[in-house]
């Protein structure tokens, strides 16, 4: 399950237990005002309001919660907005795409706001990053009111279910070696689960066959790959490209996709060193590769390979990301 489909859940979930729960979706050129916009404006107020005469009668009035927010809210407009609502939980999901660097210093202020003011609201942050650090500035004032939920990758059977559970519902069959592959590939994420799952069923289907082999898989590979988002594209040519034909940038790359992880995605540099040895033919230690590893945390920082805040032993732990993934596929795909 990935963390969209966790935030869903949780909307859901809550429905029957608290007066209200809203979500949204983040956009990259939101500001801190228009996400609460966005948020107020899935509230419908209703009011009694009397008409006029004699013997006036009460008829219900709606309007947007939205509507009593000033043009451009802070923490304390939020706060005063919230504390005569109820118990409520907003969930803002894609928080990570927010490019407006207030936005989130101002979300610290407004839950240690509401915090100190004991209103009874709960929000939901919900993006891609290490730690709360990644998501949230200047939390350190907050942290009693904040609590981290990191989500593990998946495990192999969890993913193995994700596809079985849709061609269940299909009436489609799947090959023991073709799931493998898709959940090799998937390196325990759900969206590339999806994605390889999709697109080999739909070449068994194009067959008109109802059982997915490992040639449909190799074929959803190569329409994968198509479709994969652009900004990563650039990002892997960014950390592969160099003048001379005998580096080995791209060769790191896919040995940092084999590379053993733990629960969280994280790998050292001493990780690396098998696959890639393997993948070389001839024994590579980490002075042999370690430039290259600076070189993706350094230059495609958001999109292939990240240097957080702590270390792993003598070398640096990165988190894989979909430029690895994007190395694994095409190596796979050249392959077959």
């Amino acid at each position: 399950m990935g963390k969209t489909s966790l935030a869903n859940m949780l909307k859901g979930l809550f429905a029957d237990h608290v007066k209200l729960v809203v979500k949204v979706n983040c956009d990259q050129d939101d500001s801190f005002g228009k996400v609460w916009q966005k948020a107020c404006a899935e509230v419908e107020v209703v009011e009694n309001k009397s008409n006029f005469g004699f013997m006036p009668r009460m008829r219900p009035e709606s309007r947007s919660l939205a509507d009593d927010l000033p043009p451009d809210p802070g923490p304390d407009a939020i706060r005063r907005i919230l504390q005569h609502v109820g118990t409520t939980i907003v969930i803002f999901d894609e928080f990570d795409r927010l490019q407006d660097a207030r936005t989130p210093r101002l979300f610290a202020d407004t839950i240690k706001n509401l915090s100190d003011n004991s209103v009874d609201v709960t929000i939901v942050l919900v993006g891609v990053a290490d730690d709360v650090d990644d998501l949230i500035k200047e939390h350190a004032s907050v942290d009693r009111a904040l609590v981290q939920i990191q989500m593990p990758r998946m495990h192999a059977t969890e993913l193995e279910e994700i596809v079985n559970k849709a061609l269940g519902v299909l009436g489609v069959k799947i090959e023991q070696k073709a799931l493998d592959l898709i959940v090799v590939l998937s390196q325990g994420l759900p969206h590339y689960t999806h994605l390889l799952g999709l697109h080999s069923t739909r070449a068994a289907l194009s067959a008109s066959r109802k059982r997915v082999t490992l040639d449909d898989v190799h074929k959803g590979i190569e329409s994968a790959l198509e479709q994969i988002q652009q900004s990563i594209r650039n990002a892997y040519q960014k950390a592969t490209a160099s003048q001379r034909k005998d580096t080995i940038f791209r060769q790191v790359l896919l040995a940092c996709a084999l590379a053993d992880v733990d629960e969280l995605g994280y790998f050292v540099s001493a990780d690396v060193r098998e696959p890639l040895s393997e993948i070389m033919g001839k024994r590579y230690e980490i002075p042999g590769f370690s430039q290259h590893l600076n070189r993706f945390a350094e230059s495609v920082q958001d999109q292939c390979s990240k240097r957080p805040a702590r270390h792993a032993g003598s070398g640096f732990a990165f988190a894989i990301r979909c430029c690895s993934r994007l190395s694994l596929c095409e190596a796979c795909q050249k392959a077959c």
